[in-house]
C-alpha cells in the first residue's frame, strides 16, 4: 500500500477509481514481493479473472486473434478507454503487430504495468484456443513498444466454445444478472 492514497476499503470496491500515480505505485509494489517472472505469469493468469474471461469468451465468438488484440490493445480498445495513455497499432506481418503505448502528458510510465500488459498480450491467443504469442518489449521514455507475433489467426474460434442456452423471448429486469446465458468450454 506504500504510495497509495486510498484506504484498502476503497481499493476493494470495484465501483471506485484511483488516480494513476496511486495505481502505478500499487502495481510497482508487487515487485517487492514477486520476481519479474512471477509478475509475468500473473499477467497471463489475469485472463482467468471474471472481467477478462468475459472478454476472451466474446473474442472467441466474434474475433480472430488480430481483431482481439485491436479490441483490447488498439487505439479505441479497452486499455485506451481505461488508462491515461495513447495506443497505436501497425501490422508488421501476416501474424505480427507492433503496439506502441505512450502515457498521456503529465502521467509517468510504469515499468511494472508495462510488464503485466506484455504477458496479457502473450496469453491472449491462448484464451481463444491458439498457442500463446511471443512479445518483445522495448521500454521508451514515454511508454513501451510491443512487438507481438502469434502462430495462428484463423480457424473457427467458436470451436472451443458452446452456447448452451439463450432465452430471448421473455424480457427481464435489466438490473438482474444474465442467468439465461451460459458459456461452457467444449
Amino acid at each position: 500500500m506504500r504510495g497509495v492514497n486510498h484506504p484498502v476499503e476503497h481499493l476493494k470496491n470495484p465501483a471506485k477509481f484511483i488516480d494513476w500515480q496511486s495505481y502505478a505505485n500499487f502495481v510497482s509494489n508487487f515487485l517487492k514481493y514477486l520476481t519479474e517472472e512471477d509478475l509475468l505469469e500473473a499477467g497471463r493468469e489475469s485472463w482467468n479473472s471474471s472481467n477478462l474471461k468475459l472478454l476472451s469468451y466474446v473474442g472467441r465468438l466474434f474475433f480472430n486473434v488480430t481483431d482481439q488484440h485491436l479490441a483490447l490493445f488498439g487505439p479505441l480498445g479497452e486499455l485506451a478507454k481505461t488508462f491515461p495513455l495513447d495506443l497505436s497499432v501497425v501490422q508488421t506481418g501476416k501474424r505480427a503487430l507492433r503496439i506502441s503505448l505512450n502515457m498521456n502528458a503529465n502521467f509517468p510510465r510504469c515499468h511494472t504495468f508495462q510488464l503485466i500488459l506484455a504477458d496479457q498480450m502473450i496469453g491472449l491467443p491462448e484464451t481463444m484456443g491458439f498457442p500463446k504469442a511471443t512479445v518483445e518489449v522495448t521500454h521508451t521514455d514515454t511508454g513501451a513498444i510491443y512487438d507481438v507475433v502469434y502462430s495462428n489467426d484463423g480457424g473457427d474460434p467458436r470451436a472451443n466454445l458452446e452456447i448452451i442456452y439463450l432465452d430471448i423471448h421473455r424480457p427481464r429486469d435489466s438490473t438482474r444478472t444474465h442467468d439465461n446465458l451460459r458459456f461452457t468450454d467444449a
